[in-house]
């Protein structure tokens, strides 16, 4: 919701259509650009205008070519102004980039240009893009939750210069009339720092750094994104998916769930969901019954037996889950070794326990 962003360029600066096109991907925005999405026997003036008038956003690639170019790209700035007039003065919608030292025409000179240099250009036009959807998203909460969100990235602060890749992203909400917004984006952004702070002290330790084999260095990097499993006007449910490697026979994951009720806005653990008297108990016996079929046999029990294991040794009282309207997803990801994973997650019917909340 309020991703699609048009993307209006000469044939010459295709180079910069294409780069701008490919970020905006990464970042889970919807670009339209004519190369990309006309299909063979395409009507391309017809899909052009449908694009240029379905569009939340139109960025306007501008330089010395395609301001003195007469045809569809001057018609491409008229359609977008034409747009312009349906939405508030205040309203992020045209937004012109420069990619050379070019005149701003005259028609456009209204709408804040930023000049086309560096990776700081794209963002400052995310950070635009972003600053508009919440805005957007504030009045669409009663009607449509499913996209509600924004993703937020982070950078991997280490205080000394290693190559480690790292890409960082995480759901943050923005105010809205269901819950608290701010509350909500603290513990999810909290989560995520401290795994990064986790990460980045292991691998600022200049003496693990320096013995590490020179043939896994190139190979170390840190990610997090994200699944919204489950958003209505009464609950939240999402995973964080975590991912890192410092050297070793394999990378590591974890995951970590957040659930909650809003109204007032709390954070749900298992036992505020499903009623139980031991989680062991609860746990043992939902792995029994709902494992995956292949492991119905003395495997089952072994993993069932891991399971009670970490609860005992850690002395646990929750463990990760997800749900939505119909199912609870139990997820014992990060007790399990590699070779259980693919077990790691049963789906428990809603209707085959005693809930606590009503999805």
């Amino acid at each position: 919701m309020y991703r699609k962003v048009f993307i209006s360029y000469a044939k010459e600066d295709i180079r910069f259509a294409n780069e701008l096109y490919d970020h905006l991907n990464t970042k889970k925005y919807d670009p339209w650009l004519d190369k990309n999405k006309l299909l063979p026997g395409d009507n391309w003036d017809v899909a052009i205008k449908n694009a240029l008038r379905e569009a939340d956003f139109i960025i306007l690639l501008l330089s010395s070519r395609s301001v003195s170019k007469r045809g569809y790209v001057q018609r491409e700035y008229k359609l977008a102004l034409q747009h312009w007039e349906a939405k508030l003065e205040s309203d992020i919608y045209i937004i012109p980039v420069l990619i050379d030292d070019c005149k701003v025409p005259e028609s456009l000179t209204r709408f804040q240009w930023i000049k086309y240099d560096n990776s700081n250009t794209y963002e400052a036009i995310l950070k635009a893009l972003d600053v508009q959807r919440n805005i957007y998203l504030k009045d669409a909460y009663h009607t449509d939750l499913t996209d509600a969100h924004y993703t937020k990235s982070l950078p991997l602060d280490l205080y000394i210069p290693l190559n480690i890749e790292s890409s960082v992203e995480f759901p943050q909400f923005p105010q809205n009339p269901l819950f608290n917004a701010e509350y909500v984006n603290a513990f999810i952004q909290h989560d995520i720092m401290e795994q990064m702070s986790y990460y980045a002290s292991f691998m600022s330790d200049e003496d693990y750094y320096r013995e590490l084999p020179e043939h896994l260095r190139e190979h170390l990097y840190f990610s997090s994104n994200y699944e919204i499993h489950y958003i209505s006007s009464k609950y939240l449910s999402l995973i964080l998916f975590v991912s890192a490697y410092w050297g070793g026979p394999h990378p590591n994951h974890r995951i970590v769930t957040k659930n909650f009720s809003f109204r007032p806005v709390k954070k749900l653990s298992l036992k505020d969901v499903v009623k139980f008297d031991d989680i062991k108990d609860f746990i043992a016996d939902s792995f029994t019954r709902y494992t995956n079929e292949y492991l119905h046999n003395e495997d089952e029990g072994h993993l069932v037996n891991r399971i009670k294991e970490e609860f005992e040794q850690w002395g646990a009282t929750d463990m990760d889950f997800v749900f939505n309207a119909d199912l609870l997803t139990l997820m014992s990801n990060n007790m399990l070794p590699h070779a259980f994973q693919g077990a790691a997650n049963i789906e428990i019917p809603l209707k085959d326990v005693e809930l606590l909340i009503a999805p």
